[in-house]
């Protein structure tokens, strides 16, 4: 889910009393699975570190996860690196 999709979900549930999305639902699970190597779940911390959800924003911190995630693959994960150099969130906005 990229997280443009993730922050409509979560303002679309949040606006309508719904829970957010099970990935949104715990940082420290997620972390612990990220650590072991699962790419969803470092793809989700990822997101987690790029919106400031439950955790400080940090791009660069979320770039390094996005990065572990898409070298396992992860397709959002690489649209998300690709969305960070287009938009030029956290690194140097470059169109290649």
């Amino acid at each position: 889910m990229s997280y443009h999709l993730f922050y409509k979900t979560a303002v679309l549930g949040l606006s309508l009393g719904l829970p957010l999305p099970a990935f949104a639902q715990d940082v420290a699970a997620s972390k612990l699975l990220a650590e072991q190597g699962n790419a969803q779940a470092q793809y989700e911390m990822g997101e987690y570190y790029f919106n400031g959800y439950d955790v400080p924003q940090n791009y660069a911190i979320a770039d390094t996860w996005y990065q572990k995630s898409a070298a396992q693959g992860n397709a959002d994960a690489q649209t998300a690196i690709g969305l960070a150099y287009y938009n030029g969130d956290g690194v140097r906005r470059d169109y290649k």
